[in-house]
């Protein structure tokens, strides 16, 4: 019969045999999910940056022909905000392919011969602003980067804030924090602050919980 301690070493050694099997796929790029359960996962552990973590789903996703989960690829190997790196660029023309005009429009970007005018931008662009109207938030966000015109691009930051995108939710409250805007009832953009703030949290964006936690801090 086995002592209590060969039943634990025994069970241990099962576990340590199991992750490591997990972690050898993950590093494929295959995971135990349906593709819409590996997107959904991918993306919330992107959405908190964890990037790493991430990124076996993603990369399932993607094989899958999840355009969006290609894009988040593409943004975890942005790490030089004037030179595309090659795994991003693969990603983004990825997404691209898989029907993304933000894929696209991140393609664009990082062409030697971009520019806001360029004919590819022109034909970038419509789509984007017609996705925003019909309530993507994500593609509202990217509308608001790059209208040049910061009255019409504050009012897309509003409404991707207001369809729930964690990075307008922070943005927003940031620029209402900094004096934007109008707010004649006395209280109302500190509600305003903190509602965004806590809203962007409660998503798991990384920079809207690290200021939420800073304004209740504060508070206090």
């Amino acid at each position: 019969m086995l002592t209590n301690l060969s039943i634990y070493l025994k069970s241990l050694l099962i576990a340590v045999f199991l992750f490591s099997t997990i972690s050898v796929y993950a590093e494929k790029g295959e995971v135990n999910l349906t593709s819409e359960q590996a997107y959904q996962r991918g993306t919330l552990l992107f959405q908190q940056n964890k990037y790493d973590e991430a990124t076996p789903y993603l990369v399932y996703a993607t094989k899958k022909g999840y355009a969006g989960a290609a894009l988040m690829l593409s943004i975890t190997y942005n790490t030089n905000i004037f030179v595309q790196t090659p795994r991003e660029a693969e990603y983004a023309r990825k997404a691209a392919e898989l029907g993304s005009v933000i894929g696209a429009l991140k393609s664009d970007k990082y062409n030697s011969n971009f520019s806001k005018n360029s004919d590819a931008s022109k034909g970038t662009l419509p789509k984007l602003v017609s996705l925003a109207k019909e309530g993507n938030a994500f593609a509202m966000r990217q509308v608001y980067n790059w209208t040049d015109d910061r009255g019409d691009g504050f009012d897309w930051l509003k409404k991707a804030a207001e369809a729930g995108d964690p990075v307008s939710q922070h943005e927003l409250a940031k620029r209402y924090r900094d004096g934007d805007d109008w707010f004649l009832i006395p209280g109302k953009r500190e509600r305003e602050v903190e509602r965004l703030f806590k809203a962007s949290a409660d998503s798991g964006d990384r920079e809207g919980m690290l200021a939420y936690s800073k304004l209740l801090k504060q508070k206090k």
